[in-house]
């Protein structure tokens, strides 16, 4: 599944990032995600995860599957991509980078649209990362609405 830049510009940038695991025996598991680095046209992508979230981190190894949910914090327009990963790697300098500037701008945006002070949400921004590459095989919208769930074409 290659996908389109519409919907890349839903998983950069400001965008709130909620990522879905499943462990072996089938239980679920909810967290944060804390940027993406996204080629439109490919279906590989960078997810930053927090390092010391050994719950998520032992699903991934056990299960691979992942379910990434982007949204737009100021129209909550949304997309969710569910796929598999790949490997869980060491995060280079630049993705570092971009987990920096991911957290400024979505905490930007949320005191923008909620008034929540940046210096809040940034006490959430986890000590260590580390790099997830997911291979994206299905998504679908996610946007609050009568069209939420519904699958989405992807492709150039």
């Amino acid at each position: 599944m290659q996908l389109r830049p519409e919907h890349v510009s839903l998983l950069v940038d400001d965008r709130a990032l909620i990522v879905g695991t499943v462990s072996a025996e089938g239980v679920p598991r909810a967290t944060r995600g804390w940027g993406t680095t996204i080629v439109p046209g490919e279906s590989e992508f960078r997810l930053l995860l927090d390092a010391d979230d050994e719950t998520t981190l032992e699903n991934l190894r056990a299960t691979g599957a992942i379910a990434v949910t982007g949204a737009c914090v100021r129209t909550l327009r949304s997309v969710q991509v569910k796929g598999r990963v790949r490997s869980i790697e060491t995060p280079t300098a630049l993705d570092l980078a971009m987990a920096d500037r991911h957290a400024a701008m979505m905490f930007l945006a949320i005191e923008e649209t909620d008034g929540t002070p940046c210096e809040i949400g940034h006490r959430l921004v986890p000590a260590d990362f580390v790099v997830c590459l997911v291979d994206a095989h299905v998504l679908f919208d996610q946007t609050p609405g009568p069209a939420a769930g519904a699958h989405v074409e992807a492709g150039v």
